[in-house]
């Protein structure tokens, strides 16, 4: 989808899965979208070039849209007026593992420098197909952060350990974590999981 000029191709943008299922049910309202310089070298910016200083910038391929949230690493942010302090998201831990014999970790998330209620959080995650076929995940507000529980599917049938890289996303403030590395060990299913 982009919005045209005559110039040209202004805005060009990808709808994610949920929005296109949105726009097929007719009920399709643009809630949230991000930008990202991640495709500028601003170390190219040459002022001895007066007017033009930003030429080499401006030559430079445009990154494509994506609906992957890890593909932005730099997001351009919008704050409210009078705004000193950024906001950026704890996490911990990092990295963890789930296991035949541990079948569930908690990470504990807080968007800092947030004024009000804790912020509840949406999961972007690399390998989709695998994760929504064997890991549940929960989250519950405890005190001013958020527990997000993961766990294995009672139906779960992983024949080999999976790595998943994990980015959390702040439904209120759009604010992303670092990668989270998540590995979840194989798994047959032999016996009923119980969380």
């Amino acid at each position: 989808m982009g919005f045209l000029s005559a110039s040209g191709n202004i805005i060009e943008a990808v709808l994610t899965r949920k929005g296109r299922e949105k726009l097929a049910q007719g009920n399709f309202n643009i809630t949230k979208y991000a930008f990202s310089d991640d495709g500028v070298n601003y170390n190219l910016y040459d002022e001895d070039l007066g007017a033009d200083a930003d030429a080499t910038i401006l030559s430079l391929p445009v990154t494509q849209p994506s609906t992957n949230a890890a593909a932005l690493k730099n997001l351009l942010v919008t704050m409210d007026p009078g705004t000193q302090l950024l906001t950026w998201l704890a996490i911990n831990p990092t990295e963890a593992a789930i296991r035949p014999t541990l079948k569930k970790v908690s990470f504990y998330a807080k968007t800092m420098n947030k004024s009000g209620s804790p912020e509840k959080y949406i999961i972007h995650v690399n390998n989709e197909t695998a994760w929504a076929n064997n890991i549940t995940t929960n989250q519950t507000i405890i005190g001013d952060q958020t527990n997000i529980e993961v766990s294995y599917k009672s139906n779960v049938n992983l024949s080999t350990d999976t790595v998943f890289t994990i980015i959390l996303e702040g439904m209120e403030t759009g604010i992303q974590s670092d990668e989270i590395t998540l590995t979840a060990y194989a798994y047959t299913g032999q016996d009923q999981i119980i969380t």
